[in-house]
């Protein structure tokens, strides 16, 4: 029988496995890239270097992506809704993760009416039903790097430096090697 230290672990190695599993994209629709910090890769049409996600349409089939929606909020699955837009297969559409909410349906720049976190946080991309999640880095994407994109390749996770926004991601790192976050001199 089952007790509750048998329980707790059983739950325990079920989080484990969900978040080391290897990712696998599923559907047509996919966040292929995302920057959350954007130092110098790519501006917007005001000149900001806002953050950006990427969404590209895996599939041979045209998509209209109105009423998709995309957010950084695990409890607020509706929080930006794409316009009436469509996306051919194969193509990649940019979405600026800025806060500005513009949301042009004739081929001007997107914006989320978020930013990304650059620390790590929640992202996906929903269905209109504003409940089932086409794609998703789940439970968050990890801590993130100036100018390094993070993205999926060949249905794996990783780093993309440089970033591919707009294009099909090309070089990819599931590490960055050692990070130095601080240095101290002690002169003798």
């Amino acid at each position: 029988m089952f007790n509750s230290e048998h329980c707790e672990r059983l739950v325990g190695l079920v989080f484990a496995a969900l978040y080391i599993m290897p990712f696998k994209v599923q559907g047509q629709l996919v966040i292929s890239e995302f920057l959350a910090i954007n130092d110098s890769t790519l501006v917007d049409e005001d000149g900001d270097w806002s953050d950006w996600v990427e969404i590209h349409n895996t599939g041979p089939d045209l998509v209209n992506l109105e009423g998709y929606f995309l957010t950084d909020t695990q409890g607020k699955l509706d929080r930006w809704e794409f316009p009436g837009l469509r996306i051919e297969g194969g193509e990649h559409l940019i979405v600026f993760a800025s806060n500005k909410d513009r949301r042009p349906d004739d081929g001007r720049p997107l914006h989320t009416n978020f930013k990304l976190g650059g620390s790590g946080e929640y992202l996906a991309l929903v269905a209109t039903d504003g409940e089932t999640i086409v794609h998703q880095f789940v439970p968050t994407f990890p801590k993130q790097f100036a100018d390094t994109s993070f993205g999926i390749l060949n249905g794996e996770q990783g780093w993309l430096k440089p970033p591919t926004p707009g294009r099909d991601n090309t070089f990819f790192r599931q590490s960055l090697g050692p990070i130095i976050s601080r240095v101290v001199h002690h002169p003798d």
